[in-house]
């Protein structure tokens, strides 16, 4: 983590890693979430400071991570379980005691709801929708209803980036550099699992 003044200068910085290895990071609060290869994500907070660490429950891999502001999901492997991959949330949640309010990362919900999801992952503004790929397509879901709400086919062979830039529109780009805008807006249907 490299803290930067108002021109863009480095004033501290703390490294994130060691062992076990950080396999990937995202924005998230006034900090970050680091995924790391021991199947733990950990909260720091701007300072470097540990806010809070969450290990997955036996047999569970993380597949990735995806922020949005306040909003964290996971894409999660289950074994033996159907689907064998689940989008799942990530909670940052407080508690207060006296004058001091401690907060600590929690499981939220199965988001995906039947869907067997597959990277990339990304959620909305809002929280209110997720998207994720699955058998040669884009989907994006209402998180409430689990009804996708749009849907872009793709090659299976690209490995696209997926990103809302508000909660009825998708960007999806490949690596042919082809950027596509998804417009979601009215547009549920029941899912297809």
């Amino acid at each position: 983590l490299t803290r930067l003044d108002a021109d863009g200068h480095a004033i501290a910085h703390r490294a994130l890693g060691g062992d076990p290895a950080v396999a990937g990071t995202a924005a998230f609060r006034d900090g970050v979430l680091a995924w790391a290869s021991d199947q733990t994500i950990t909260w720091f907070g701007d300072d470097g400071a540990t806010r809070g660490r969450l290990a997955t429950l036996p047999g569970e891999r993380v597949l990735a991570l995806a922020t949005r502001g306040e909003h964290a999901i996971t894409l999660v492997e289950v074994a033996g379980s159907t689907p064998l991959h689940r989008v799942r949330a990530v909670l940052a949640r407080g508690t207060r005691a006296g004058d001091v309010t401690t907060t600590a990362l929690a499981w939220g919900d199965v988001l995906s709801g039947t869907f067997d999801a597959a990277p990339p992952i990304a959620v909305s503004p809002s929280g209110d929708r997720i998207a994720f790929a699955r058998d040669g397509e884009i989907v994006a879901l209402a998180v409430a209803s689990h009804h996708a709400v749009m849907t872009f086919a793709i090659q299976p062979s690209t490995a696209p980036a997926i990103a809302f830039f508000d909660d009825d529109h998708l960007a999806v780009s490949s690596r042919s550099a082809l950027l596509s805008w998804i417009d979601g807006k009215d547009q549920e249907s029941p899912p297809s699992a």
